[in-house]
């Protein structure tokens, strides 16, 4: 059973996209084996692909997984979100080649 929460636009959703419930919701966000994608450290910028299971607006289809770029402060950079898993895969692996070409043509 699926529920809508927080008053966020929809319910959570699995990695697969399917509706899953506040609780099973807890269990999977707090789960870093499930909850990451893929993350990379370029010299002390961070990118970050995670599964969130919840989109923040209202989009169709719902935007349920998150790429966030850190500077070596910390400070977040630059976000992107994407609707599937493999969407999230491509995107990060976009987003640190490009950082990598970036890097290459400074030195």
């Amino acid at each position: 059973m699926s529920e809508q929460w927080w008053g966020l636009p929809g319910p959570a959703l699995d990695r697969d996209g399917k509706p899953i419930d506040f609780w099973r919701w807890g269990e999977l966000i707090g789960d870093r084996e499930y909850a990451v994608i893929a993350k990379d450290d370029l010299d002390g910028v961070y990118v970050s692909t995670v599964w969130i299971g919840l989109s923040l607006a209202l989009t169709d289809p719902p935007l349920i997984f998150e790429t966030m770029v850190f500077d070596q402060e910390g400070d977040d950079v630059e976000t992107h979100r994407y609707a599937t898993e493999a969407e999230a895969r491509a995107g990060h692996e976009r987003i640190v080649s490009e950082l990598r070409l970036l890097r290459q043509a400074v030195t």
